[in-house]
């Protein structure tokens, strides 16, 4: 009996454990890039693709999906003697930064609250303003983490910037910190000695 238990959660287990082996996927960390150029007056925007030895991929979407099938018609390439500066941001950081910070105002708002302990009450006062701890808890718990989120998503907007001045020199002082950002790793990488 002990034996047919053994062979049976075995024989059940084993098929989620070579599925779970074999989902090696990583989530693509996707890079917003804004790119000031000298041969058009626009910003080009977009998505940082690939990062070659003498130039930059850049993708107009910002789905991952479309990254997996080799979709030429989504890619620009822009040589680095058209680069004047290049910006970066992690796509949804705003969002992410006034999410956390919102979130840290609600905690610190409450823990604030209830440090501050109850106000003595008010003798003589015409508007009795004192507060109990727990009411003050409530209350910063609740207003504190707008200010909070607005801070965040100040944090969350900003934007690494690389000056290249179409200068090759420039750019390879960059390239291994725009490769690590790119979402799709360049197959000519320079030779290690």
């Amino acid at each position: 009996m002990k034996k047919l238990v053994i062979l049976s959660t075995i024989y059940f287990i084993l098929p989620y454990a070579a599925i779970a082996q074999q989902n090696d996927d990583q989530k693509v960390i996707i890079h917003k890039i804004w790119i000031d150029r000298y041969d058009i007056e626009r910003t080009h925007k977009g998505v940082l693709y690939e990062v070659q030895d003498s130039s930059i991929l850049v993708s107009n979407s910002l789905f991952a999906e479309d990254y997996t099938y080799d979709n030429t018609s989504i890619f620009v390439e822009v040589p680095v003697s058209n680069i004047e500066t290049i910006r970066l941001r992690r796509k949804n950081n705003i969002g992410r930064g006034a999410l956390i910070s919102g979130l840290s105002g609600i905690g610190i708002g409450a823990i604030s609250g209830w440090m501050s302990g109850d106000d003595p009450p008010c003798d003589g006062c015409f508007i009795d303003f004192s507060m109990t701890a727990q009411a003050k808890a409530r209350a910063r718990a609740i207003l504190f983490p707008f200010p909070f989120a607005i801070v965040g998503a100040l944090a969350g907007s900003l934007k690494t910037k690389f000056k290249i001045n179409g200068d090759m020199t420039n750019y390879q002082k960059y390239l291994s910190t725009l490769r690590e950002k790119s979402v799709r790793v360049s197959e000519n990488k320079p030779q290690t000695p």
